[in-house]
């Protein structure tokens, strides 16, 4: 887990002007994916790059992940993303990953 935390923040996260190829390159070349349901989550998980997905409360029976290579976290009890700390973030994702690939 730390390694994934640890690697460089990307361009794609500091704010700058790039167009869905940019992402999509950078996704593409990427070994893992951490982050939020998005088209970005969508893209690494059709692409088959190891992903750790936060969810909020849509029913991931139809959009969450469909590879073997993905693991989804989702909130509880319909709560919003926004009400979870950085810190219980990284601590599903530590357990999640645990649980998924030993």
């Amino acid at each position: 887990m730390r390694s994934i935390l640890s690697c460089g923040i990307s361009t794609l996260s500091q704010g700058y002007n790039t167009d869905i190829r940019d992402h999509f390159a950078a996704i593409s070349v990427g070994r893992a994916f951490l982050g939020i349901d998005s088209v970005f989550a969508h893209i690494a998980d059709s692409l088959q790059i190891p992903s750790v997905v936060l969810f909020g409360f849509f029913d991931l029976r139809v959009w969450g992940p469909v590879s073997s290579t993905s693991v989804a976290i989702q909130m509880e009890g319909h709560r919003p993303l926004q009400e979870l700390s950085p810190l219980d973030a990284i601590e599903r994702i530590d357990v999640t990953l645990s649980q998924a690939f030993g």
